[in-house]
């Protein structure tokens, strides 16, 4: 609204041209991510679908993530996004962990770019999630074998956890939790990729 106003006023015809709030949020979000390089806009995606909860017959809303869960390659990326008002970063009261989230639950509703970006991913990010929140559950009971998945579960996911491995890399315990099964056949998948050459 800044920008276009007029003798030093901000004009009600500005507010209704930028979409209100959720318009105004909108197009800020997609000037920022259209001005980073092809790389950097890989990553944003990663990170924003990384800090949304996807909904369970509910909305989709904002997820916190442990800051140094991201790694520290993303970090000059989320002070970007922190600077620019699309991210936010804080302290957990509990534990005192540095975290990050989405800035506006509007970025969630209302933006396209990333409703497509969750559309496409929707399923392996769901699996991804149920990864993490049963090799936590694992971890929490001691890493007892009765709460891993089975053999033919981990075959069944390991397609999806390799396609997302370089976006969303495993923790150690998630790797641990699949077990050496997601290994073997990451090698064997590898192996019959390099004699089809």
């Amino acid at each position: 609204m800044y920008a276009r106003r007029r003798d030093a006023r901000m004009l009600h015809a500005a507010y209704e041209a930028l979409g209100r709030v959720h318009g105004a949020i909108v197009q800020r979000a997609d000037a920022v991510i259209d001005a980073l390089p092809a790389r950097d806009q890989g990553q944003a995606r990663d990170l924003f679908l990384h800090l949304v909860q996807l909904g369970e017959g509910t909305a989709d809303t904002r997820r916190q993530a442990a800051l140094g869960d991201l790694g520290a390659a993303a970090r000059p990326l989320i002070t970007r996004l922190t600077g620019a008002r699309l991210l936010v970063t804080g302290r957990d009261v509990g534990s005192g962990t540095q975290t990050v989230e989405v800035a506006h639950e509007a970025l969630i509703r209302t933006w396209p770019r990333l409703r497509g970006w969750l559309d496409q991913d929707r399923d392996d990010l769901r699996l991804r999630r149920e990864i993490e929140r049963i090799a936590h559950a694992w971890e929490t009971h001691g890493r007892i074998p009765a709460y891993r998945w089975p053999d033919a579960r981990v075959m069944e996911a390991a397609p999806a956890v390799r396609r997302l491995a370089p976006r969303f890399p495993l923790a150690e315990r998630e790797q641990a939790f699949l077990g050496p099964l997601l290994v073997i056949w990451a090698l064997l998948l590898t192996a019959s990729e390099a004699s089809a050459f």
